[in-house]
C-alpha cells in the first residue's frame, strides 16, 4: 500500500484500502474497519471506480451493523440491489451474507432466519457454491438455535458432504452438528469440535474461533470434565474481550460460569447476564424475543421446577439425552424432589441408542446395499456413510457389517421384510 501510495491514485489503492477494511472487519477491529473503508469509498467514488465502491459499502455496513447500528440492515440491503444490477454477483451475495451472518453473531435468530434464506437462494441461483455450502452452515446454527434438530443436521449434512472439506466454509457445520451431537452424547461429538477448532484456529477470527469455543467448552461439561470446559470459555473469552463482541463476551463468560471459573466479566450480554444473575424467567423471555429457543431452554434449566420440567420436556423431544441427564442430575442436586423420568424408549433403535439417520443406515446395510448405493438413497456423500457406519459398529459394539446386521436381527432394530 506505501507503493501505491507513493504513485498516481488510482483504482488499485482504493481497493487495497478496501481490502485493509475487510481484514479489519473480519477481525472484529470495526472501527478501523470503518476508517479504512470510508477512505476507500471516497477515493473510489472520485475516481469512478464502483465496484471498489460497492466492496467498501459492504464492509462499512457490516461493521456498523456489528456496533448496534440498526441503518446498517437497510445499508447492506441497498449494496446488495447496487451490486446485483452492476452484475457484480459475488459483491451482491457478500452483502447478504454479511447481514445474514450479522445477526446470527447478535443471536437475532428470529430475524436471522429469512436473511439466510435470502443468501442462500442468491448463492444457488448465481452458482456461488462456496457460499451455498457456508450458508448451509449458517442456516444449520440458526436452526439449532430454533430447536430444529433434524433440519440442523440435515443442512450440516448437505454442507459437509460437498467437496470442499476444509476452511472457513465448513466451520459453522461442524459446530452445528458437533453441539448436537454433544447434547445427545454421541461419542463422535469430540471429534467433530475437534475438526472445527482445526479449521478455525488457521483463520484466527473472532466470529470462528468464539463460537468453537463456546461449542467444546458446552461439550466438555457434557462428558463431566468441567476444568477443560473452563479452560476452553476463558481461551474463547480472552479473545472476544479483545474485540468487545457483545455476543461472544456473553456466551463464552456463560460458559466459563457453568463451568465453575473464574473471572467472570462484571457485565456481559444482557440474557447471559440474566442467566448468570439467577433471573431464569427474565433470560428466557429475553431469548424468547430473540427467537433463541435452545437458549431459551438452558435459561429454564435453572429456574424452579415447573421451568426446569419444561426445559426437561424439550430436550428429550430433542433426544439430547446427555443434556437432559446432567440437567436430572443437577436438579436432584438442588433438592429437587419430583424430577421427571426421561422418556421411555419407544422403539428398539432408540434402545441401541442410535440417531434417526443411523438408524436409516443400518436398515439399508440389513438390506445389503453397498456404501455407495446407501449415499445414493440417503443423497449423502460415501465418505458420510463410512462415518455413519463406523458410528453404527461402535453403538452396536461389533466390528464387521455381517455382525452388525445379525445384531439389528437379534435386538429387532429393523422390520423383517418378509413380515
Amino acid at each position: 500500500m506505501t507503493v501505491l501510495e507513493s504513485g498516481p491514485l488510482g483504482r488499485q489503492l482504493a481497493m487495497a484500502y478496501s481490502n485493509r477494511s475487510q481484514l479489519h472487519m473480519l477481525a472484529g477491529e470495526r472501527e478501523t474497519a470503518v476508517t479504512w473503508g470510508e477512505r476507500a469509498r471516497t477515493l473510489a467514488d472520485r475516481l469512478g471506480d464502483v465496484e471498489t465502491s460497492v466492496h467498501a459499502a459492504i464492509n462499512v455496513s457490516s461493521a456498523r451493523l456489528m456496533d448496534g447500528d440498526d441503518g446498517a440492515i437497510a445499508a447492506l440491503g441497498e449494496a446488495h440491489e447496487r451490486a446485483s444490477s452492476l452484475g457484480l454477483a459475488d459483491h451482491a451475495a457478500r452483502a447478504l451474507v454479511n447481514l445474514a451472518t450479522s445477526l446470527v453473531e447478535l443471536a437475532e435468530y428470529g430475524a436471522a432466519l429469512p436473511a439466510v434464506e435470502r443468501a442462500l437462494a442468491y448463492a444457488v441461483r448465481h452458482d456461488l457454491d462456496g457460499y451455498v455450502q457456508y450458508l448451509l452452515g449458517v442456516r444449520a446454527g440458526v436452526r439449532l438455535a430454533r430447536c430444529d434438530w433434524t433440519g440442523a443436521l440435515a443442512d450440516a449434512d448437505a454442507a459437509l458432504d460437498r467437496p470442499v472439506r476444509g476452511g472457513v466454509a465448513v466451520v459453522p457445520a461442524l459446530v452445528a452438528r458437533g453441539r448436537i451431537q454433544a447434547a445427545r452424547g454421541e461419542p463422535e461429538a469430540p471429534a467433530t469440535l475437534d475438526e472445527a477448532a482445526r479449521q478455525a484456529g488457521r483463520t484466527g477470527e473472532v466470529q470462528r474461533v468464539c463460537p468453537v469455543a463456546a461449542a467444546r467448552s458446552e461439550c466438555f461439561l457434557w462428558y463431566g470434565d468441567a476444568g477443560r470446559a473452563a479452560e476452553e470459555a476463558r481461551r474463547g473469552l480472552d479473545l472476544a474481550m479483545t474485540v468487545s463482541h457483545p455476543v461472544y463476551v456473553g456466551e463464552l463468560a456463560y460458559r466459563l460460569w457453568r463451568a465453575g471459573g473464574t473471572g467472570i466479566p462484571g457485565a456481559v450480554a444482557r440474557p447471559y447476564q440474566m442467566m448468570i444473575d439467577g433471573d431464569w424467567a427474565g433470560a428466557a423471555a429475553e431469548w424468547d424475543r430473540h427467537g433463541a429457543g435452545y437458549a431459551r431452554v438452558e435459561a429454564l434449566a435453572g429456574g424452579d421446577q415447573g421451568a426446569a420440567a419444561e426445559a426437561l420436556r424439550v430436550l428429550d423431544g430433542l433426544a439430547a439425552t446427555r443434556a437432559a441427564e446432567r440437567l436430572r442430575a443437577e436438579l436432584r442436586g438442588r433438592g429437587f424432589t419430583r424430577v421427571p423420568r426421561g422418556p421411555r424408549r419407544a422403539t428398539a433403535a432408540h434402545a441401541a441408542g442410535l440417531t434417526p439417520r443411523q438408524a436409516e443406515v443400518l436398515a439399508l446395510l440389513v438390506e445389503g446395499l453397498s456404501n455407495a448405493e446407501m449415499a445414493g438413497r440417503l443423497s449423502l456423500s460415501v465418505k458420510t456413510v463410512d462415518h455413519h457406519i463406523s458410528a453404527v459398529l461402535g453403538k452396536l459394539g461389533v466390528s464387521s457389517r455381517g455382525q452388525a446386521a445379525a445384531a439389528a436381527h437379534r435386538l429387532n432394530l429393523v422390520r423383517d421384510p418378509a413380515n
